[in-house]
Order: structure tokens, then C-alpha cells, then sequence
């Protein structure tokens, strides 16, 4: 599944290979609905059923998990974008390979909440 995937683009070309990745694969599925199962909807209108509407939220969610945020070198003085990050964002080597393989390993409900967390009025 997506975590399959995911840990091959990982692996293939690193972190932004991955997230690219998960955007072709998003683009490409809607498209091959639109496509071949959507035949009566409006021309310029995606008419997705329910298991399908929330994937493009969960590959958003996915492609800004700590295990595939890709983040740049530098500081304030150079101009690097990691200054714009904040702390919690910084993600090592080692632990992004390790949250890469807790997501690949972990069952999809846990996947589920650690890409798209509940939300709880206060």
C-alpha cells in the first residue's frame, strides 16, 4: 500500500523522491477514476466515492509527517529554509529512519491516526 510505497521512494531517491512519489500516485489514481469508473459525472467535476475523498488529505498528511519532511541545511544568516522550520521540524537522518520504518511496520488504524490526528474542542 501507501507505505510500501512510500519506503521505496525513501529508499530509491530519498525524502523528496518519496513525496514526489506520493503526489504522482495521488494524481494518478484520481485521474484513472475520472477515467474509467466516473463516467457519468460532469466533464470538469470529480465525483469521488467516500473511501477516495479523503486521500488527498492523507498523502498531505503523509508528505508532512516528520518522516518525509524534507528539510535544508543552513541558518538564518545564509538564507536556508531550516531556519524557517521550527524546532519539532528537524528532523536527523536516524530519526526519520526510524519513523519511516515505525510507519511501514505499524497497522493502518495507527497510520491512520499518526497522519491525520483527532481533533478535540477545548
Amino acid at each position: 500500500g501507501l507505505g510500501a510505497l512510500m519506503g521505496r521512494g525513501a529508499a530509491d531517491g530519498g525524502v523528496y523522491a518519496a513525496t514526489e512519489e506520493l503526489k504522482r500516485f495521488c494524481v494518478r489514481l484520481l485521474l484513472g477514476y475520472r477515467k474509467y469508473c466516473s463516467d457519468k459525472a460532469p466533464p470538469r467535476q470529480l465525483v469521488l466515492p467516500e473511501p477516495l475523498k479523503l486521500l488527498p488529505l492523507y498523502v498531505l498528511g503523509m508528505m508532512k509527517h516528520p518522516a518525509l519532511l524534507h528539510t535544508y541545511g543552513g541558518d538564518e544568516r545564509d538564507g536556508g529554509s531550516a531556519a524557517r522550520l521550527s524546532p519539532a521540524q528537524h528532523t536527523t537522518a536516524d530519526e526519520r529512519a526510524c519513523l519511516l520504518l515505525q510507519l511501514m511496520q505499524a497497522p493502518v488504524a495507527d497510520v491512520v491516526r499518526a497522519l491525520y490526528p483527532r481533533l478535540y474542542s477545548l
